[in-house]
């Protein structure tokens, strides 16, 4: 080969590449641009993140989805022996008003601070019994949406013929995450029965150490959890178990809320010290042996059939504020969902929590949490909307729940003046979702889910769940009941 046609075939090479290196650049100028004038005129303070959007316009999945607002709505459920008074309960709402979300109203792409008043937030409803109180509420939550001309909040109370009460505390989750609503919201409406805020502690994520080696280990850890964020999306299905709805990703708009009867911490503590590991370890390694008696009660045999089963985590960061951040606009979403396999395949209980136990490390001794974040917050952003929400589909389509096991309130504690009982968090997730939050000696949990797809799912999850918490005790010599009280059945 002669040097013309080498230089020919040198020049043919550098203008093919030469051109598609132009028009990425070009792509990503034009995406860039797109962001930045997008917020242009904007009080910096109230823009919302890509994130934020797409949760406040229900868009973050495809149309074809039927995703609505109600799938990105914190529904919070109140006890009560003493039923506050609407004058209570607006004097106490009252002060969520001093946080700046909780009186805007969204406006392309950011927040535009609005007129509000708690009263019209509040709504008081009569009914006979408990059970009519739950019933309404949880109606309220699957079928009403928040209006847009509001700020994106509510509370219906719902007064029991005894005195009692039934609260439900509605927040749209574009107004912030569980670590803003922690440090921010929850000392403005929760008091100590000695009147002073509550405060909840937010454990952080383990920080990056210096030092040549640790950086060189940090930056391949960090090449390696990037492989397996952008995997998510395209990892095979899970196997068929009867809790998974086979129509995945499709969404049903079918959703029960099953409150699980109230959990003993100090149970699941005394199996988290005997097996050494964490009380998370135990609640995820509790509901995978749940699913894995689900699943053989409808008929799936572990023994002709090893299964695959994942979830997501939600993990949320908390932020550091330059000083001189308006102390009023420190509600965020700072989040990402992070994959962690279900291990349900073994029959030993100390293996499930050995090998669950292994993926839950996973999330807090590698990188694969702030890089997941970065992704969420400066990767995602630059994408069209149709492939944010198509890859945002094929990660639900591959991890059937989503799990979330949270540390609450360490004292007993007031809302809207009354003392509360008990409380549940319920998020209607597109997927199924576990929820769990600790309190003094407590853990009020609820999973929600299609029904139709979950055959017996009130029936029989809160006992499988039981059961599986008291044979792992039994598995590390823990003896006792994982229902909080003094016997099975106790509430």
């Amino acid at each position: 080969m002669n040097l013309t046609t080498q230089r020919n075939k040198m020049s043919q090479v550098l203008s093919r590449y030469g051109l598609w290196t132009v028009i990425g650049v070009w792509v990503l100028r034009t995406l860039l641009k797109r962001h930045r004038q997008r917020w242009a005129g904007l009080d910096p303070c109230m823009k919302m993140t890509s994130l934020e959007d797409a949760m406040c316009e229900a868009k973050a999945f495809p149309p074809a989805m039927n995703a609505s607002q109600i799938n990105n709505i914190l529904n919070i459920f109140l006890w009560y022996t003493e039923s506050p008074s609407k004058e209570e309960v607006v004097a106490s709402a009252g002060r969520l008003l001093e946080l700046k979300r909780f009186r805007a109203v969204p406006l392309n792409g950011g927040w535009r601070l609005h007129p509000t008043k708690a009263d019209d937030h509040v709504s008081i409803h009569n009914v006979s019994s408990e059970t009519q109180a739950v019933d309404l509420l949880q109606g309220i939550a699957q079928m009403q949406e928040l209006p847009r001309d509001q700020a994106l909040w509510s509370v219906d109370v719902a007064h029991v013929a005894d005195g009692s009460a039934v609260a439900l505390f509605r927040i749209h989750h574009v107004i912030g995450d569980g670590v803003g609503l922690c440090t921010e919201m929850i000392p403005q409406i929760c008091t100590n029965l000695k009147g002073q805020p509550v405060t909840v502690p937010i454990p952080a994520l383990p920080k990056h150490r210096g030092g040549l080696v640790a950086n060189l280990l940090w930056y391949v850890d960090a090449f390696r959890s990037v492989g397996k964020i952008v995997s998510a999306a395209v990892k095979p299905m899970e196997t068929e178990l009867p809790f998974i709805d086979p129509e995945r990703p499709a969404y049903s708009n079918r959703r029960s809320i099953v409150f699980f009867p109230t959990i003993s911490l100090d149970f699941v503590r005394q199996v988290k010290d005997a097996a050494k590991c964490t009380v998370n370890d135990v609640m995820f390694t509790a509901w995978a042996g749940a699913m894995r008696k689900y699943s053989v009660a409808h008929g799936f045999s572990f023994e002709q059939e090893c299964a695959v089963a994942r979830s997501v985590m939600a993990v949320a960061v908390p932020r550091s504020f330059p000083e001189g951040h308006d102390p009023q606009d420190r509600l965020t979403n700072n989040f990402a969902l992070v994959p962690v396999d279900l291990e349900i395949n073994s029959s030993d209980p100390k293996t499930r929590l050995s090998e669950n136990k292994a993926n839950l490390d996973a999330v807090k001794k590698t990188t694969i949490a702030p890089v997941s974040l970065w992704f969420t917050n400066v990767i995602v952003p630059l994408l069209p909307v149709f492939m944010q929400q198509q890859t945002a589909r094929d990660v639900f389509a591959r991890h059937s729940l989503v799990f979330s096991n949270v540390p609450g309130p360490k004292e007993e504690f007031c809302v809207f003046g009354k003392h509360v009982d008990k409380f549940q968090c319920a998020f209607l997730n597109v997927a199924p979702q576990v929820l769990a939050i600790s309190c003094v000696d407590k853990i009020f949990m609820n999973v929600t889910a299609d029904p139709e797809v979950a055959k017996g799912l009130q029936e029989q999850f809160p006992a499988f769940f039981c059961e599986e918490l008291e044979e792992l005790g039994r598995a590390y010599g823990v003896e006792g009941h994982s229902r909080h009280g003094t016997g099975p059945g106790s509430l």
